[in-house]
């Protein structure tokens, strides 16, 4: 089981791939992130932070979703993955909505061609599930992943901790640890081991429970978003 995690938006989307074996254990993570500083490219083994192209504003918006996935492409092929669980909008969200929804949208498509399916989970659910806090900030959600991450991303990057690129990087990975941790509860009928460090309860609640003082859906309530080959050549 292959899973894609995306944090999506205009200049700094982030993409993680968690690659499971049968009991859904990580055996391998991909990252990779978008910046227009060319200071903060990076190219190791399991970690690509890509410089956008020269040209990437001159295009409209709804065809910047195509640039980004191809890119993602060149590094990950994406007719290898099993599911894609992306980040949904922030209602809260002030500035180029529509602008984002484009290209967001555009990128969406791109992986619904390939018949890849899919869930959107609300930031509060995911933030709730990373930290045991619905309202986290990018601070929260960088040091609960120093604690779980064992090396998955090398510190002799030295990316901003709580900045794009790496803040995108870390969203993307919660959604897709989230998804893993859903699929591990259907197939053990109780909460993996692993999600009890270091926020117990409240992290189960994002995934079962759900926060009713955020309106919080748990994860298990969203829905999966299937290809209809009627569409689809």
């Amino acid at each position: 089981m292959n899973i894609v995690g995306c944090d999506l938006s205009i200049n700094g989307s982030g993409f993680t791939v968690l690659e499971c074996n049968d009991n859904l254990d990580v055996t391998n993570v991909f990252f990779l992130g978008f910046t227009k500083i060319k200071k903060l490219v990076r190219h190791l083994n399991n970690l690509h932070i890509e410089l956008l192209p020269k040209n990437y504003s001159e295009y409209p918006y709804h065809c910047r979703g195509n640039i980004i996935f191809d890119i993602f492409a060149k590094y990950y092929n994406p007719g290898n993955l099993d599911f894609m669980v992306v980040e949904d909008y922030s209602f809260g969200s002030k500035g180029n909505t529509f602008d984002i929804a484009e290209v967001i949208g555009g990128i969406k498509n791109r992986f619904y061609q390939l018949r890849i399916p899919y869930k959107k989970y609300s930031p509060s659910t995911i933030k709730l599930f990373a930290t045991g806090k619905g309202s986290a900030d990018k601070v929260f959600m960088g040091l609960a992943f120093e604690q779980l991450k064992n090396g998955l991303i090398d510190d002799s990057v030295a990316l901003p901790s709580y900045e794009s690129p790496k803040a995108d990087l870390v969203d993307s990975f919660w959604a897709a640890q989230l998804y893993r941790h859903e699929l591990l509860y259907l197939k053990h009928g109780e909460p993996y081991s692993d999600i009890l460090k270091p926020y117990g309860e409240k992290s189960i609640a994002a995934l079962i429970g759900g926060n009713k003082k955020v309106k919080t859906a748990p994860a298990m309530e969203h829905e999966t978003i299937l290809y209809h080959n009627e569409y689809l050549n």
